[in-house]
């Protein structure tokens, strides 16, 4: 877990600075996301809202080999050498100079394995139907009520299973092998080896491998998106015959090619357009993520979320060392000394709740069965924990809504999953926001989710307008754990019945710790 290093006090490092800016998503309606109600409107919509589906058995496990997090989880490394002037003692006797404690965030975790989903999966059939709209429809039924079950994404193609008759397509409806309907001329062709789309339509699929599944930036405003590649003349004259929109407010991208015209490097993003190069800000992964857990004595776990937060000495206040951002460490107990509060470590040092977020056990609610996924937000804390059962599987640390847009408390269901998703709306700072294929997405009730946050890196502070902001690399595992995992080559599926969702405020963090005051 997290790494401990000894260091003389004259040669302590300093911590990096935070890598992303703050940006803020914002919504005037319910939620983080104003625009998935629009998108429920249609059928070839991303988002509609049919009736839920009977709860799925419980499952597997996206990363089957968590570390249990032990008492002794912080170690003692060396760093650098000691000069002269810091003695361990003298010949005069003079007690040896302690050394100073430096707590550093773990390395990065791996995205756990999920080979058993595919984006793009293998086809072998007779007829094999392709997507050439953007979010393609799949339907629960060959029926006029058109009840949406998922979508795939452009350019993906799935197994045609055989020809159904049915209502409400204007061709013919075929059922998919594995499970859904669709509709030939309605976000698909469908035929034995169907003709390849277009280089300009043929989407890249998601990297699902990966933390974060595809390249992302924020765009200069107000650069020009263009609907097509410019020319060489287009782009040294700035003509306006290519731009489809010049970009407003908050507005970030998805990327998935490259391409140079005269020396002038551009992106496509995953809907099409180009954008210069130099007008995008790339926005590296964050680099908080989250414990693995396995049983119930790994919690309590404070999590630090400020820079060079001061390790001090329980008994007598002392200051021991300093702990990086992001770093962590189990909690045996609460201490309370001049009335502040501080977790004390098993290996004795402490640091003040000011500077830590506590992720603890929680009672199971009445409504969850005994082997149910759930996933409990404590909103104080800014943590979230997963469970499976009684069992804590995973805790890491989230950014909920600010003052004025929190999410509500109480207990939900998961009811969609995408894969990624574009949200958009109005922005009382920055007039509006768009924020192209948000990560990890798992709406809980209206347009309420939980989502992978690529735009910052201050996990642990409230600062979205609705949504629960997750570290990427933890998104995407609670995404994969989090039955019904998603059909072969869907991008996503609506209308189901997954985890519960509770979010809690008020609780005391020494419920699950002893305490003591000095």
């Amino acid at each position: 877990m997290a790494q401990l290093t000894k260091v003389s006090p004259r040669r302590r490092p300093k911590t990096a600075l935070a890598l992303l800016a703050l940006v803020v998503l914002a919504s005037s309606g319910l939620g983080c996301d104003s625009s998935a109600e629009a998108r429920e409107g249609s059928a070839g919509a991303s988002a509609p809202t049919p009736d839920p589906e009977p709860s799925p058995n419980p499952g597997r496990n996206p990363d089957p080999s968590p570390a249990k997090v032990p008492a002794d989880a912080t170690h003692a490394t060396s760093m650098g050498s000691r000069s002269s002037n810091d003695a361990v003692g003298s010949s005069a006797g003079r007690p040896a100079t302690p050394q100073a404690l430096r707590l550093t965030r773990p390395p990065m975790r791996e995205p756990a394995d999920v080979a058993r989903y595919h984006a793009t999966p293998p086809v072998a059939g007779s007829r094999t139907a392709l997507a050439y709209q953007f979010d393609a429809p799949v339907f629960h039924l060959p029926s006029g009520a058109r009840r949406i079950a998922g979508v795939v994404r452009r350019n993906s193609r799935l197994a045609v299973d055989r020809w159904v008759p049915g209502e409400g397509c204007g061709k013919s409806w075929y059922a998919l092998v594995g499970g859904g309907y669709v509709c030939s001329g309605d976000g698909f062709s469908v035929a034995s080896d169907p003709a390849p789309l277009s280089e300009a339509l043929a989407t890249e699929p998601p990297a699902v491998d990966q933390a974060l599944p595809y390249r992302y930036a924020k765009v200069d405003t107000p650069a020009p998106l263009y609907w097509r590649v410019p020319s060489e003349s287009e782009l040294a004259t700035g003509a306006t015959a290519p731009i489809r929109e010049r970009a407003q407010g908050a507005h970030f991208v998805a990327m998935d090619q490259r391409l140079t015209v005269a020396g002038e490097a551009l992106s496509r993003t995953v809907r099409g357009y180009y954008v210069r190069d130099r007008d995008l800000q790339e926005k590296p992964a964050p680099t908080m993520h989250g414990e693995r857990l396995s049983g119930r004595d790994a919690l309590p776990l404070a999590f630090v979320y400020v820079d060079d937060a001061p390790l001090l000495d329980p008994d007598t206040g002392t200051l021991r060392g300093t702990a990086e951002r992001f770093a962590r460490f189990p909690v045996a107990e609460l201490r309370e000394r001049d009335g502040q509060r501080h977790a004390v470590s098993p290996e004795g040092f402490g640091a003040s709740l000011e500077h830590v977020r506590i992720a603890s056990a929680t009672a199971r609610p009445d409504e969850v069965g005994a082997t149910d996924q759930w996933i409990h937000v404590d909103l104080d804390q800014q943590v979230l924990v997963a469970y499976e059962g009684d069992a804590p599987v995973l805790a890491t640390l989230v950014s909920s809504g600010k003052e004025g847009f929190e999410p509500p408390l109480g207990l939900f269901r998961v009811h969609k999953k995408y894969t990624s998703v574009t949200m958009s709306g109005p922005d009382p700072d920055a007039g509006t926001y768009a924020v192209e294929e948000v990560p990890w997405t798992m709406y809980y009730w209206a347009s309420f989710a939980l989502h992978g946050a690529y735009w910052h890196d201050e996990f642990g502070k409230v600062r979205s307008h609705g949504c629960t902001n997750v570290p990427p690399v933890d998104a995407r595992w609670l995404f994969h754990w989090a039955r019904p995992e998603l059909p072969t080559g869907w991008h996503a599926e609506v209308g189901l019945r997954g985890p519960w969702v509770y979010f809690t405020r008020g609780a005391d963090p020494s419920a699950s710790a002893s305490t003591t005051s000095l």
